[in-house]
């Protein structure tokens, strides 16, 4: 935090650097009492806001997304700038991530309190600088090589990398090295940075730019991880399909017209189902919490979905409605079939024609081939 003393942030951008502003203000404010609002309307946060404080506590109200309001956008900046002199100056008013474009919102905060503005995606040729930068203010130097090989590991052939990627695995190789300095080539490979988060989140891009063998070089990856082939599969054709039924009902609801307001709160309607048990024995049950169903998918999730994030471009514009169609297709049968009893051997071949599938190198029909033929 800033030595100023400010009772009103801004925060935007990668989340780790977010975090770490948030956590000063935490620790700035000892013994305070503090308000999280995941989701909330701006008529209840400004009550609370404004609630006076009987036994003088000093209270942080945390606002992780944008305030839901039943006004015109004009008029809920206008409210959003008259509440912010109000704010009790023993309080802070910490809105982490909120998505607004309005100059006059973050023009007032600027004025009264502090704006963070943290990268999101940092350029390939900025890479190196920065992971080296990141080892030193973790008190610990790179050497050149495995500052190279780290690069091209989190890179992967993209133009640029997110930052939370590269904070996490930044964070994962100093927790390994301990109280030792100086980080080598061969601390990089005894890291285990290949995790199903990992691979999943770097899975969607490559398949989205069809980059195939990178997809399927991944994929081995995975399968060195992994303790249960056919469970570890499962999951992760599980989360595909889940993607990817995202993306088909977008791909839709955009072709006919529908506005992203309009298909974003249909789609929430759409409830999580868990499943208890394995094959036939298997139940599916919605998830639910505090007596209400909880949605399979996030607003931002959907959003960012359809509109792309700071360093990418929106995943439905890689596809055709008739690729994403085929994709569920294929995904709900082999799922089907791998959750029977088969050979790691045919399970691993059968994820690989799923790739080569969506990634266009081969048709649908000879993939189902594969995994619906008996032996």
């Amino acid at each position: 935090m800033s030595k100023q003393k400010v009772n009103i942030c801004l925060l935007s951008g990668n989340y780790f650097q977010r975090k770490s502003v948030i956590n000063s203000i935490k620790e700035s404010i000892p013994g305070h009492i503090l308000y999280v609002y995941d989701e909330v309307d701006f008529e209840d946060l400004r009550a609370k806001v404004l609630e006076n404080s009987f036994f003088e506590e000093r209270r942080i109200f945390l606002v992780n997304s944008t305030p839901t309001h039943k006004w015109t956008s004009q008029k809920f900046i206008k409210n959003f700038i008259d509440l912010l002199p109000k704010v009790n100056q023993n309080d802070v008013l910490v809105l982490n991530n909120i998505k607004t474009s309005s100059k006059k919102l973050i023009d007032a905060i600027s004025k009264i309190g502090k704006v963070f503005e943290f990268e999101t995606a940092i350029q390939k040729k900025n890479i190196d600088n920065f992971i080296i930068n990141l080892f030193k203010k973790n008190e610990k130097n790179i050497e050149n090589d495995a500052v190279k090989i780290l690069s091209s590991i989190l890179s992967n052939n993209s133009s640029s990398v997110s930052a939370d990627k590269i904070f996490i695995y930044v964070e994962k190789i100093c927790n390994f090295m301990g109280n030792r300095k100086n980080v080598k080539l061969e601390d990089i490979y005894k890291v285990d940075i290949f995790d199903n988060e990992f691979v999943i989140w770097n899975l969607f891009e490559l398949l989205d730019s069809k980059k195939v063998l990178e997809s399927l070089k991944l994929i081995n990856l995975f399968y060195t991880q992994s303790k249960n082939i056919n469970a570890d599969t499962a999951n992760l054709i599980s989360i595909l399909l889940w993607r990817y039924r995202l993306l088909y009902m977008l791909k839709d609801g955009t072709e006919k017209g529908v506005g992203d307001e309009s298909l974003a709160n249909a789609i929430m309607n759409i409830s999580k189902l868990n499943m208890d048990g394995s094959g036939s024995a298997s139940v599916f049950n919605f998830e639910q919490k505090d007596g209400h169903n909880v949605p399979a998918y996030t607003e931002k999730y959907i959003m960012m979905s359809l509109r792309g994030n700071y360093y990418s471009k929106s995943p439905i514009s890689f596809y055709s409605i008739q690729e994403l169609l085929g994709a569920v297709y294929i995904l709900q049968d082999c799922i089907f079939y791998i959750r029977s009893d088969m050979s790691d051997v045919k399970i691993k071949l059968i994820l690989n024609c799923v790739i080569m599938a969506i990634c266009k190198k081969i048709k649908y029909k000879d993939c189902r081939k594969v995994y619906s033929c008996e032996h």
